[in-house]
């Protein structure tokens, strides 16, 4: 019996599209810490050199393609789908699930990094009061910073951090869903 004999409707298993993304979230997560433990035991003053950015964004890209590759095999192997293109649809919503969750994390992270630096930089109105005894008066005004800093070298190595972090993510979620597809395709021949 072909496939297109088999097909009556498409049975989704949410829990197996949940459980693949935890899983692969969970190689991502145990890899990136491994990574950021290597990564704080790097010379503070040779890092980070444009080459040691780009081995980074290299070795960051193949991570995430691994996970959304175990992810997505995960996903199909658990979902006991009889035909390819189910397995191929679980494998694909974890890898949307992993995505979303992923997105959410680089956004936290972005948004912080905006928020540290424009605290960092307010400076409150300051309220002075001069008093001039021997005269019998106060004059009181307030003076407010109107000077605008430059980004400093740090800042703007953030900057070009949290960009390069959107272009990763842009990357590895493209490759992902390839891999995610693959390893589908993968846990239907281990069957």
């Amino acid at each position: 019996m072909t496939e297109a004999g088999l097909r009556t409707k498409i049975e989704v298993s949410a829990s197996a599209i949940v459980i693949g993304a935890l899983i692969g979230l969970g190689y991502l997560i145990t890899l990136g810490s491994l990574g950021a433990a290597l990564g704080m035991s790097v010379d503070l003053e040779k890092f980070p050199s444009n080459s040691m950015l780009i081995f980074i964004g290299i070795v960051v890209v193949l991570v995430l393609i691994k996970s959304f590759y175990i992810a997505g095999f995960i996903a199909a192997r658990i979902s006991h789908q009889k035909i390819a293109f189910d397995s191929l649809i679980h494998s694909l919503c974890s890898w949307a699930l992993m995505s979303i969750i992923l997105v959410m994390m680089v956004s936290m992270a972005s948004v912080t990094e905006t928020v540290r630096r424009g605290v960092s930089r307010f400076k409150p109105p300051v309220v002075v009061t001069d008093i001039k005894i021997l005269q019998g008066k106060a004059i009181t005004s307030m003076d407010t910073p109107d000077k605008k800093e430059k980004d400093t070298p740090t800042d703007k190595h953030a900057e070009a951090l949290l960009v390069l972090a959107w272009w990763i993510a842009f990357g590895a979620l493209g490759l992902g869903a390839a891999a995610s597809a693959s390893g589908s395709m993968m846990a239907r021949k281990k069957r």
